[in-house]
């Protein structure tokens, strides 16, 4: 878990230009997505939040590393966005995680999460924890 905490911390420095959502708590087994999303600070809301694979929670982060959601900027070139992505991955157990988001990969259609003009992010749920990466971004 230390690396994980870890690899949050340079992602909020290297991200610097949004709101950052990050974090990792202890959770219970019994909460709904709207409140373990809560926990961050995010919209206790469940109908926001929609399971995807593994393959699209990687994109989707790979994506919010890259480039920022408002103006198209590049925040980390393509190649470190996709390592960061796959430390954060190496940290979990994927067959054993759950991944939610508020916004398909592709689509210009989301449910907000924040107060933020654009928001976008992955919760990842274990058995006894909870990720969260998620950012705002303000145009």
């Amino acid at each position: 878990m230390k690396e994980l905490e870890k690899l949050l911390n340079e992602i909020r420095h290297l991200r610097n230009c949004s709101i950052s959502f990050l974090g990792v708590k202890v959770h219970d087994n019994q909460a709904s997505m709207g409140k373990l999303a809560a926990l961050f600070g995010l919209k206790d809301l469940d109908y926001i939040y929609i399971e995807i694979p593994l393959e699209e929670a990687s994109a989707i982060l790979t994506q919010l590393l890259h480039k920022d959601m408002a103006y198209d900027s590049q925040i980390l070139p393509l190649g470190k966005a996709s390592d960061f992505v796959a430390r954060i991955m190496n940290q979990i157990d994927s067959r054993k995680a759950h991944f939610y988001t508020n916004r398909r990969l592709g689509s210009s259609i989301w449910n907000p999460a924040t107060e933020a003009t654009f928001d976008n992010g992955i919760l990842i749920l274990q058995e006894e924890k909870i990720i969260c990466i998620w950012f705002g971004d303000e145009d």
